[in-house]
């Protein structure tokens, strides 16, 4: 099969010195998910192309590609994000973010959803728009959503009743059981407020812009930062190795 130039945007999720001069990337792109892309002489610093196949850089990637391999031919930076390399919560949750879009993320398939929302919470992160842990949050749950492990927040598993205002929610099913029904909790149930599964409803069904605009505190802001966590983790292949010292900083 001959090679064929393609070009797309693309986030790097994840670079590897390779020989002397060359990266290897993990790249989360619009068009065809996750591929594995060879930069050849990117650590060279004289290199155009150095700064554009950066860890968390996003850019317009022109790429030869011989079957589901691809080498870089050149590479212009949308977007750097330079500021979440200065701060170690930044760089510990972008990370954490990035290894989850490789984990969820179709491989050769499209995936605007995934990189749109990696690059949104970036950006909120960067700028210090929003509470780390709010975001890891919010990213956990709507990733999943997205990845097709959509949770049925709308009703009672067990009595049907439409839109419970309060309950136990299980990360395993993604499903609720209302007030009522708390003698049948399962094992691993998790108890959530009012506000806390107005906010997972929030995330869920809410437009891409939208999903960012709320607050909460108190008991209710951990059993959502819990709930969420917990649903990412039920459906990913292994615990992130990113989360461990994204935890320990936060």
């Amino acid at each position: 099969m001959a090679n064929s130039l393609i070009t797309t945007t693309g986030l790097i999720l994840k670079e590897i010195d390779y020989k002397e001069s060359d990266k290897l990337l993990t790249v989360l792109t619009k068009d065809l998910g996750v591929i594995f892309v060879r930069a050849r002489g990117a650590k060279r610093t004289k290199n155009k192309a150095s700064a554009a196949t950066g860890l968390f850089a996003y850019s317009n990637l022109s790429l030869f590609r011989m079957g589901d391999k691809f080498t870089v031919d050149s590479a212009d930076s949308i977007d750097l994000f330079f500021g979440l390399h200065s701060d170690i919560v930044k760089i510990s949750l972008a990370a954490y973010i990035c290894e989850l879009c490789s984990v969820f993320s179709p491989e050769l398939e499209p995936a605007e959803q995934q990189l749109r929302l990696a690059l949104n919470t970036l950006h909120l992160l960067e700028k210090d728009k929003r509470s780390p842990l709010l975001l890891k949050s919010i990213f956990e749950l709507r990733l999943t959503s997205i990845s097709g492990f959509l949770p049925d927040l709308t009703s009672c598993t067990n009595c049907d009743e439409e839109n419970p205002s309060l309950g136990f929610f299980s990360p395993s099913d993604g499903t609720l059981l209302c007030g009522d029904c708390a003698s049948i909790r399962r094992k691993d149930d998790l108890p959530l407020s009012n506000a806390a599964l107005t906010a997972m409803r929030h995330v869920i069904y809410s437009p891409d812009e939208k999903i960012y605009n709320f607050n909460l505190s108190g008991d209710s802001q951990t059993q959502f930062f819990n709930a969420c966590e917990k649903n990412l983790l039920y459906y990913s292949e292994k615990t992130p190795v990113s989360l461990s010292f994204l935890k320990s900083i936060l």
